[in-house]
């Protein structure tokens, strides 16, 4: 199979965070970054009210809701093995990852975090961050919806970053 220039754009390219900035006035939503030589490499934005889980042994609890999840070009592995380059940093969106769930023990929510995961990033968060699936929620677009019980959020911090 040949590769387009378009399938190599991460879905999250359209992302204007410029308009996201206007919500850090907001009390339950936070902006998490992470610099490394003098330069943005992941950009996560997490709200910590008006979400809940969905697993049902969890249903109704609250948990740290991800609502936004971005590295860095030159940091994505996909499009960086495609372009024959090696990735500059590894390891950051699990780092992101990690701050959310932190996050979530912080707040006593026990590490739940959930997400509406985009198509592209669907493997990395169930295999490599052991996400449960939940199921496709057509009121955002039908994507994936991902969430850590409590169990594997603390297997995710024990084992470390994939």
């Amino acid at each position: 199979m040949r590769l387009r220039a378009h399938d190599l754009v991460p879905g999250h390219f359209h992302w204007d965070w410029t308009r996201k900035a206007a919500q850090l006035e907001l009390l339950a939503v936070s902006f998490i970054a992470i610099r490394c030589a003098g330069s943005l490499q992941g950009l996560m934005k997490i709200e910590t009210a008006g979400h809940e889980c969905r697993l049902p042994e969890q249903a109704g609890k609250p948990l740290v809701y991800i609502d936004y999840l971005e590295t860095a070009p030159w940091n994505v592995k996909s499009l960086m093995k495609a372009l024959d380059r090696p990735t500059r940093y590894g390891g950051v969106g699990s780092r992101l990852i990690e701050a959310a769930v932190r996050r979530s023990l912080a707040e006593e929510f026990r590490g739940r975090v959930g997400l509406h995961s985009l198509p592209t990033s669907e493997r990395f968060y169930i295999e490599a961050c052991g996400m449960t699936p939940v199921g496709r929620d057509p009121a955002k677009q039908n994507l994936l919806w991902c969430e850590f019980t409590p169990e594997q959020a603390e297997a995710f911090l024990t084992k470390g970053a994939p």
